[in-house]
Order: C-alpha cells, then sequence, then structure tokens
C-alpha cells in the first residue's frame, strides 16, 4: 500500500484485520446513513420503565405516556417563550411537533399535556387582578402569545384564542366558584350545627370509648358502609353483643364508685354494706349538740319552693294550689336552731323516704309524688350542709370532709341499689334517675349517660348474641352442596358463610372498628378552612379553564 494517499472511509472496508469485524458492520459514516436511530413511538408502546437519573422504576405505558405529556406542556412554554426571542426557528418547532406528534395522538398524552399546561399556569393565578374576566383575558392572550408556532401557524390566532379562553374561563370559574362557596357554606352551617346538636352525645361517646364501652356504627354514622356492614354481622345480633359487653363495664364503672372490688359480682347486700362504714361519720354528728340555722340554710329551704314561690309574683294566689305536702315539709324544717341527734336522723328519714317516692312516681307518673320527692331531698341535703358548715366554723374541717364524702357514697349506694337487676346495673334505669333530676357523677354519671344516648346498647341483654338465619342458611347449603358434589372449595365457601357474622361484628366491635366507624363524622373541611379551600379551588378551577384550551389548540 506505499504511495498511496490514506483513504480513512476506505480504510475500514478494505482492512478487515485491523478491526476484527465486519468492515461495513464497523463504518460509522455508512451506518449513520444507513440506519437512522429509531425514536419511541409512545403511541404503539412503552418502555414500561421511568427514568429518574438514578435508576429506573416500572410504569404503566398509561402513566408513562401521561408524564411525557405534562413535560411537554411545561416545555412549551419555555419553547415559545424562546422563539419569540429569535432563539428558536419555526421550522425548529415543527421538528419537535413532528417527534411528539405520536405522543400527542394518545389520550394520555392529551391529558398530560393539559396538565402540564394548567400546572404551568397556576403561579400566574396570582397576579393581582388576573381573578376579573379582563384579567383573565389578558393573562390568555399573554400565554397564546407564548405559545411555540411552527410555519403555517399564527401567533395573531393563539393569542386571540388565548384571550377568549382566559376571559371566558374566568367568568366562568368565578360562577362555579362562586356556586361551589354558597354550596359548602351550606354545607359547613348544617354540619356545625349538627356537630353542635351532638355534642353532648359525642362527649359521652368519647369518654365511654376510653373504658372500652361500644355502640353499633350506625348508632353514630347512619352511612352506607356502616349499613352493609351491620347487615352481614346481624342487625340485632351485633346490638346483643354489645349489650353483653357493655353490661361489665357498667358492673364495674358502678362498683368502682361505692369502693367495691371489681371482681366480685354485684349484690343487694354488698351495696347496702356500703352504708355501714360511710355512716359512721353520722353517729359522730350526734354528739355535736345543738347548732344554729344560718341564712344559706334558710335559702335552701326557700329554693325547694323558688318554683312556686316565683309564680306567685306573676300570679298571687297560685301558691296556695302548690303541692301541700311540699309547702308542709318546708314549714316544719323552717326552725331556728337544731339538736344534732335529731337532725342525723331527720336527714335519714327524709333521704328513705325521698327514695320511696322515686320509685313511686317512675311507676305510677305522679308528678306531685316527683315533686314531694325532689323536696325530700332537697330539705335533707340543706340540713347535711348546715352541719358541713357548723363543722367548718367550729374548726373540725376534716369531719366536714367526710361528711361530705360519706353524703354522696351513701346517696349513690340507694341509687345504685334502685338500678341493680339481678346481679348487674340495669344503665336504663340509671338513666331514668338522671333524667328525674338525681345528681350522678362519675362512673355511675357515665353510665347513665351513655344510656340516654345509646338505650339499645344499655339494656340488660336477654341472651347471647343470635346468629345470622341468612349466613347460618348459606352455610347450611354450601355445605350440602359440597358434600353432594365432593367440593372442597364449596365446603370452604359454606364455612366462610357461617363465619362471616362473627368476624364481621368481631371487627366492628374492636377498639380500631370502632374508631373508624363509630366515631363521629361530619362534611366538614378537615384541617383547611372554608375559604382556604375555596380559595385554592378558584385558584386551580381558574387555571384549567383557561390552559387547557389553549392546550387542546395548540400544535
Amino acid at each position: 500500500m506505499a504511495g498511496q494517499a490514506f483513504n480513512p472511509y476506505a480504510y475500514a472496508s478494505s482492512s478487515p484485520d485491523a478491526v476484527g469485524v465486519n468492515p461495513e458492520a464497523f463504518n460509522p459514516y455508512n451506518y449513520a446513513q444507513t440506519s437512522p436511530p429509531q425514536v419511541f413511538n409512545p403511541a404503539t408502546g412503552s418502555t414500561g420503565l421511568l427514568d429518574f437519573g438514578l435508576g429506573t422504576v416500572p410504569v404503566p405505558g398509561w402513566l408513562e405516556r401521561g408524564l411525557e405529556g405534562a413535560g411537554e406542556g411545561v416545555t412549551n412554554l419555555g419553547r415559545g417563550i424562546a422563539e419569540r426571542m429569535g432563539l428558536e426557528s419555526p421550522q425548529t418547532i415543527a421538528a419537535d411537533n413532528a417527534v411528539d406528534a405520536p405522543l400527542n395522538a394518545t389520550t394520555a398524552g392529551k391529558v398530560g399535556n393539559v396538565v402540564g399546561n394548567v400546572g404551568a399556569t397556576l403561579p400566574a393565578m396570582l397576579i393581582p387582578g388576573v381573578n376579573t374576566v379582563a384579567g383573565g383575558a389578558a393573562l390568555g392572550a399573554g400565554l397564546g402569545y407564548i405559545q411555540p408556532t411552527a410555519p403555517g401557524q399564527s401567533v395573531l390566532r393563539n393569542t386571540l384564542l388565548g384571550g377568549a379562553a382566559g376571559g371566558i374561563g374566568t367568568g366562568v370559574g368565578n360562577r362555579i366558584s362562586d356556586a361551589a362557596g354558597s354550596w359548602l357554606a351550606a354545607r359547613g352551617a348544617a354540619a356545625e350545627q349538627t356537630a353542635a346538636l351532638n355534642a353532648e352525645r359525642d362527649a359521652v361517646l368519647s369518654a365511654g370509648r376510653s373504658v372500652g364501652l361500644k355502640v353499633p356504627p350506625t348508632a353514630v354514622n347512619p352511612n352506607l358502609v356502616n349499613t352493609a356492614l351491620e347487615s352481614v354481622s346481624g342487625k340485632a345480633a351485633t346490638r346483643q353483643a354489645f349489650q353483653a359487653s357493655n353490661r361489665g363495664i357498667f358492673n364495674r364503672l358502678t362498683a368502682s364508685d361505692l369502693g367495691l372490688p371489681d371482681s366480685a359480682p354485684l349484690t343487694l347486700s354488698g351495696i347496702r354494706g356500703v352504708r355501714g362504714p360511710a355512716g359512721h361519720v353520722y353517729e359522730v354528728l350526734k354528739g355535736m349538740g345543738n347548732f344554729p340555722s344560718d341564712q344559706p340554710y334558710f335559702d335552701d329551704l326557700h329554693d325547694v319552693l323558688s318554683r312556686s314561690t316565683d309564680l306567685e309574683k306573676s300570679y298571687p294566689g297560685i301558691n296556695s294550689m302548690a303541692n301541700q305536702k311540699v309547702q308542709d315539709l318546708v314549714k316544719a324544717a323552717t326552725v331556728g336552731s337544731h339538736d344534732s341527734n335529731s337532725a342525723v336522723e331527720l336527714s335519714k328519714l327524709l333521704r328513705n323516704q325521698s327514695s320511696a317516692n322515686f320509685k313511686a312516681a317512675f311507676r305510677s307518673g305522679d308528678p306531685e309524688t316527683l315533686e314531694l320527692a325532689h323536696a325530700q331531698r332537697g330539705v335533707a341535703d340543706a340540713v347535711e350542709d348546715l352541719m358541713g358548715r357548723h363543722l367548718q366554723a367550729s374548726g373540725n374541717p376534716e369531719l366536714a370532709q367526710e361528711l361530705s364524702a360519706s353524703r354522696k357514697l351513701i346517696a349513690k349506694s340507694y341509687q345504685a341499689q334502685a338500678a341493680l337487676k339481678g346481679n348487674s346495673i340495669d344503665a336504663l334505669r340509671l338513666a331514668r334517675q338522671a333524667q328525674a333530676g338525681k345528681p350522678l357523677d362519675g362512673g355511675m354519671g357515665l353510665v347513665a349517660r351513655f344510656a340516654t344516648h345509646f338505650p339499645e346498647v344499655s339494656a340488660i341483654p336477654k341472651s347471647g348474641a343470635g346468629v345470622s338465619k341468612l349466613a347460618f342458611m348459606a352455610g347450611l347449603a354450601g355445605e350440602g352442596g359440597a358434600a353432594y358434589l365432593h367440593s372442597p372449595e364449596l365446603a370452604a365457601t359454606g364455612l366462610a358463610a357461617m363465619g362471616a357474622p362473627y368476624a364481621t361484628r368481631s371487627a366492628i366491635g374492636s377498639g380500631i372498628g370502632q374508631a373508624l366507624l363509630a366515631a363521629p363524622r361530619y362534611p366538614g373541611v378537615g384541617g383547611l378552612t372554608l375559604d382556604q379551600l375555596l380559595s385554592g379551588a378558584a385558584v386551580t378551577g381558574r387555571a384549567g379553564l383557561l390552559a387547557a384550551p389553549i392546550a387542546l389548540s395548540g400544535p
């Protein structure tokens, strides 16, 4: 080859041994001319991989096309600005459009393009005045002006279309925003009103759930999901199961208030036995001697007759029509001084009579008997309050505190005794006592309030949880079919049908189930205020109404 000029084009084809490969395949110039790079067509396939720079992640083809379309929508603005500045030519735009044409022919690509345009437009929504029709039209015209244009496409056309889209979109968006605002405001006001009406119930529910009390989800949120779940578990069976569970908690709360062991069953003798140690302080009080009445004592007696006294001011003579027994009781207790022994016995007598009259009033519904029961309890309270103040004044504050604690414990023992049914506390009876005006606090107070709001799971259950007849029949049919067809799969299905109510009931009654399904839900807006929600929705909506027509009418 000496004396010949070196030809790099011929060298590759005439010296195969120099590289050890097919000379024609090796020639990069010939390869470039005969094998142009293949451009991936998103309309016909997908790589199935999304490259984040640090690695690839498998994704569905539609998601890949949507993301590529969104990227194109965002970059279009930059390409248009570059074109207006003379940094890109219409021919370059046309070439790019040809590459993107297969992508824009797909649904995912179109949707992604619109989303990208909306995202790029959102920051412009913060410009003052853009929320007016004129401002939206001006912004739309500006966005139309900077859309990239290929040869044969009109900047003026894009500008006019953008202005029209901006003005119309802003106007429509404002109307939608106003309508949505009115609807959400009404919905929020209704939710607030409902929440206010249910505030006491919700507080009782929260306190009850903290000690393990259960309620059916539909008692709080009667929605489609909860109704379906209770249908599977059996509505009646679910209530019976929760009654049985709640009964043990009612007993435990009552025993705790009375100072009785949680593990021991509640009995009449056990409840009565509480009054023995608690009554010791009254024996000490009998030795106090005489003590005078004071003004608070007379005020307390006056309060017993306050209802009829207030009416007497407006309707003279009405007082004579009030319960005569109440008037006689208050008159008898209106004395200037008291013998401590007699005062203690009077208090015991009035409390026993009050308890008996409350029971009689519950049975008969006689309002005069109920009024007398309240008056007897009120006078007993007035006498014991007077004794407590005397102990404080005479330098016995510890004995005064012991008297207060004993009074409360003895009162609760009578309340528990009246609510005892067998070896269980009837929560509904406690609720009736509270409704009649008997003071109840602590655990027994929670029991009474819970039974007031959720009576369907507060009664003493008559039997164990029932069996869903539908589930039993479906399971029985499945087992029969399995035996006939010798099908293990059908047998398993039958067993699953039989067990579904129990599993669903267990899930509903679990701590997680109660928190998710039986917690109050109101149609509010979560952590966002209504104004923030509406503002964000209005901004996004106007951006979409403005940018979507521009994106869809673009190249």
